[in-house]
């Protein structure tokens, strides 16, 4: 009669055990589905309506999505976003890292300042009540292979960029990144390292050097230097110098200051 019942409770037992994992296994079949839509509609209500993208993978450890095309003209495209994390982590809200691997985004940039096309209001938003910045979605932010592709009045411009952000404290953050800027006319690498505050000042500095720029026959080069800023919103220069040639002809080497 024990026997009896303990082999009905172990039958029992073994069929809901299996029928949490087909539950399982159905709801995380769907839930990429499900986020896809879920995201889209975010980015609809937040005025973007051109938007693809493709949720590749939700599990217990990672998520990623791929193929992100936004705006018009295909403003923003990312090739992946990887989320991250453990099972705990994911209970409690906490997100460690979110790598961002093939950005490439299209700006233009006049006297009236800088446009990022139908994408606008996306960047207008992420900027917070009262113009304070939100909270870094994750731990760490990793920026890779990445690129922004900028149109000004003096030609395109082409920058490749790698970023890290990270959250040191509570509502500060350090932003690590370097660039190179590139056009047929014009070079130049830099480095910087930034702290932003809870009111979202920046503290820190910009390093630049390799620095060429050239127009008919004038042209500066060697150009190299270094820029702070402390809580304001100018770059002071502590120290810039470039040597300046002629039709091929170095003329000077200047200093500033």
């Amino acid at each position: 009669m024990v026997k009896e019942k303990r082999g009905k409770i172990f039958l029992i037992s073994g069929g809901l055990l299996l029928i949490l994992l087909i539950s399982t296994y159905v709801f995380l079949s769907y839930l990429p589905e499900i986020a896809q839509r879920v995201i889209l509609a975010k980015l609809a209500s937040a005025g973007i309506e051109d938007a693809r993208l493709v949720v590749r993978h939700i599990g217990l450890e990672s998520a990623s999505l791929a193929d992100i095309r936004l705006g018009k003209k295909k403003d923003l495209e990312i090739a992946e976003i990887t989320a991250s994390y453990s099972l705990s982590q994911l209970l409690k809200g906490d997100l460690p890292k979110i790598t961002i691997t093939g950005l490439r985004l299209r700006a233009h940039l006049d006297s009236r300042g800088v446009s990022f096309g139908s994408l606008d209001p996306l960047f207008k938003n992420s900027q917070g009540d009262g113009g304070t910045p939100p909270a870094l979605p994750a731990s760490l932010i990793e920026l890779r292979s990445s690129k922004i592709e900028v149109l000004t009045p003096y030609g395109p411009f082409e920058v490749p960029v790698f970023l890290k952000a990270h959250a040191i404290e509570t509502g500060r953050v350090k932003l690590e990144a370097s660039a190179e800027i590139q056009s047929p006319h014009a070079f130049l690498r830099a480095k910087s390292t930034w702290v932003r505050g809870p009111d979202g000042t920046l503290q820190g500095n910009l390093r630049f050097f390799d620095g060429r720029f050239e127009s008919n026959e004038v042209g500066v080069g060697n150009i190299k230097g270094q820029m702070t800023l402390s809580g304001g919103a100018t770059l002071v220069p502590t120290h810039i110098e470039g040597g300046v040639t002629f039709g091929g002809v170095r003329l000077a080497q200047t200093h500033i200051p």
